[in-house]
């Protein structure tokens, strides 16, 4: 099994404009679910405490194999969300692994 993580600092000029394009980003993010074949979980959520320091939105996911990964960022959806997301954020973090 392979995990996917990945972490978003969202952009907002004002808390109501972060909050929106948060909103927007977890949307984005479950359209997801059942669209990816080798995708098999899919979390996501918003970071509660506010602080400077903690990233704004999260997600896991979980695929059978290092290829199922490959695939699923190859895969049109992934890159139509990708592409929506990265237009709502100022910087991103990921980390893969396998267990």
């Amino acid at each position: 099994m392979v995990t996917h993580v990945v972490m978003w600092k969202v952009k907002g000029a004002n808390p109501d404009e972060k909050q929106q394009n948060i909103r927007a980003i977890l949307d984005t993010l479950s359209t997801l679910q059942g669209k990816v074949p080798g995708l098999l979980a899919l979390e996501r959520g918003e970071n509660v405490p506010k602080s400077p320091a903690a990233w704004d939105v999260v997600l896991r996911t979980q695929h059978p194999s290092w290829v199922a990964l490959d695939e699923y960022r190859v895969h049109p959806v992934h890159h139509d969300a990708a592409s929506i997301i990265g237009a709502l954020t100022v910087d991103r973090a990921v980390v893969d692994w396998e267990g």
